[in-house]
């Protein structure tokens, strides 16, 4: 702390022609200015700590260093017609002029004084006086108060929304997809999407990326650098019906390499195109004829028909039907039998193989239909029964039919 030595600078004016008032003004601001001079660290760095500019505060700290600056408002003054005593109504509120910036001294003051002398004559005399600090004291800055450690900020990024189209299929007549070269869509992880306010290098944190909730990606997505590769080619996504959306969510995380990574989100839509998909399918429908179904002499129960409702939808194409006919004969023993043939009917010929004949030794037997017999969804046979065979003898014919298709979807 420093003090003005009141008593020993206002003791010998600086000339003869000098008052106190001109001694007193030029001894204490000269004191004032050194004093301020030597505590420019300690001036700049208050006026940094309220009010955050530092390139703002080094410049005050260099102009108080340089000499270029002043200090006013040092004094405060009163005139009267008697004596103003030791202490004025207020206190000084020195100020600080520097690099464009006015600054409060007050708080490095402490300790006023008054300096009071008279003027005129003995019938007329004006007293003035001057209230004004003594000491001055101001911490010390701390070291490399100019140059802090610069506070590293984390990154941000904005979440990805991305949505793709499923490359469509193209098929030769055998159904197999002839284009089936990768057809890639690249998405950024980093570019366009995050950013750092300290200008620090961004990269996405090496394994991290994965589906939300941490499974393994999809085949048909493949990290590559700070980017994701989306294969919409891929044979994975030929399930995905025409029109059909396929929601992915990934994770990632971003660092920037010295804070801890952030974490952002990919929303990936994949919109399904319309591929060929195979359909196979079967079933069977069964009769019972009895020997006393017969409405003639000899036996036969002509003019039946199984039949099955359409099974195909009507955009399916290249579809084809295969069945079996099959037949249970019940009750036949001794020299009765009975059988089923192909009756001909209104498509034709069901199967060549023959009748299905039956007797006490072959209870069963089976025809295999022709490629076209099913086309019209039914097969037409007769049943015949032998003169021996009793009327509560039976035959139970079975079509077990099978069917394939293909469909856009």
């Amino acid at each position: 702390m420093s003090t003005f030595d009141y008593a020993n600078e206002l003791s010998t004016p600086v000339n003869s022609n000098q008052s106190i008032q001109g001694t007193l003004s030029s001894n204490y601001t000269n004191w004032a200015q050194n004093q301020v001079h030597d505590a420019a660290d300690a001036i700049a760095y208050q006026w940094f700590q309220a009010h955050g500019d530092l390139d703002a505060a080094i410049a005050i700290r260099d102009a108080l260093q340089g000499g270029q600056f002043s200090v006013e408002d040092l004094f405060l003054s009163a005139n009267g017609k008697s004596s103003l005593g030791s202490n004025l109504a207020g206190d000084p509120h020195p100020k600080l002029v520097v690099a464009g910036q006015v600054i409060d001294l007050t708080s490095f003051f402490s300790g006023t004084h008054v300096t009071e002398w008279t003027s005129g004559n003995a019938k007329n005399v004006q007293y003035h006086a001057r209230e004004y600090y003594t000491n001055f004291h101001a911490d010390d800055a701390p070291a490399n108060w100019d140059h802090p450690v610069t506070q590293n900020h984390q990154p941000t990024a904005t979440a990805i929304h991305v949505d793709v189209t499923e490359t469509q299929s193209v098929y030769n007549d055998a159904h197999q997809i002839t284009n089936l070269a990768p057809d890639v869509e690249t998405v950024q992880l980093i570019n366009g999407v995050a950013s750092d306010v300290d200008g620090d290098a961004l990269h996405i944190v090496d394994g991290s990326v994965s589906l939300d909730g941490g499974v393994s990606l999809p085949s048909y997505i493949t990290v590559v650098g700070d980017t994701i590769e989306i294969d919409k080619n891929s044979r994975a996504l030929d399930e995905l019906l025409n029109g059909g959306v396929k929601e992915i969510k990934l994770t990632y995380q971003i660092t920037d390499g010295h804070t801890d990574p952030i974490t952002n989100t990919v929303t990936i839509d994949i919109t399904g195109t319309a591929d060929q998909y195979h359909v196979l399918g079967g079933s069977s429908v069964s009769a019972t004829h009895f020997r006393s179904d017969s409405t003639t002499g000899g036996g036969n129960i002509n003019g039946n028909v199984l039949s099955f409702a359409n099974p195909l939808p009507s955009d399916a194409f290249d579809f084809h039907f295969s069945g079996t006919l099959k037949a249970q004969s019940a009750g036949l023993t001794g020299n009765e039998n009975g059988g089923v043939s192909d009756s001909g009917g209104s498509a034709g010929i069901d199967w060549t193989s023959g009748a299905i004949n039956l007797d006490a030794t072959h209870q069963s037997g089976q025809a295999t239909l022709t490629s076209t017999a099913l086309n019209d969804h039914q097969v037409d046979y007769n049943v015949h029964f032998n003169g021996q065979a009793d009327p509560g003898d039976s035959i139970k014919v079975t079509l077990e039919y099978q069917y394939d298709y293909w469909h856009m979807a």
